[in-house]
């Protein structure tokens, strides 16, 4: 029906919806607005969280390949998050621990992982301990990646160690 077909009464009812319409939409966008500060309050108290800790939180997917670092391993590694991020995470890995950091990796693919203590090089090429434990990340059943905590344990082994050379 053309709108010159229509009663005063239909196209008053019509401008009512339409007035109803655009008032649900406008507190649609106010809701989403609200949602959208709630989310990015949320967001940065975890950014504020995980940066703030001396262990590294990180993120790699199911070949191994680092997705995220959290900005502290720097502080530890002398490695930018931007030169970590993309490189397969044996490229750390101090060689004589090679092996057994593949083993664990695939243990942890199939669902058998527990943590572990592994070697790894700084950018200065100095070797580190690091205590490592992870998590696998699912996706309709499928490991689809790991998120994980790093703890440089370095001055731990090195105590241990003097400990047994003076027993």
């Amino acid at each position: 029906m053309k709108d010159k077909d229509k009663t005063k009464e239909q196209l008053i009812l019509e401008l009512l919806t339409l007035r109803q319409k655009i008032a649900e939409s406008e507190w649609w966008e106010i809701e989403r607005m609200r949602v959208d500060e709630v989310l990015q309050a949320s967001e940065k108290k975890y950014r504020d969280l995980v940066e703030s800790i001396n262990e590294v939180i990180y993120y790699a997917d199911k070949d191994g390949v680092i997705t995220y670092m959290s900005p502290v391993i720097e502080r530890h590694s002398g490695y930018s998050v931007p030169e970590i991020i993309g490189r397969h995470f044996s490229e750390f890995v101090y060689p004589g621990d090679l092996l057994k950091a593949s083993d664990y990796f695939q243990k942890h693919l199939s669902g058998i992982g527990e943590p572990f203590d592994i070697r790894v090089r700084n950018k200065s090429g100095e070797i580190m301990w690091v205590h490592v434990n992870n998590r696998p990340v699912l996706k309709e059943g499928q490991i689809i990646g790991f998120y994980g905590v790093l703890a440089n344990i370095t001055e731990h082994k090195r105590i241990e160690d003097a400990l047994k050379e003076n027993n």
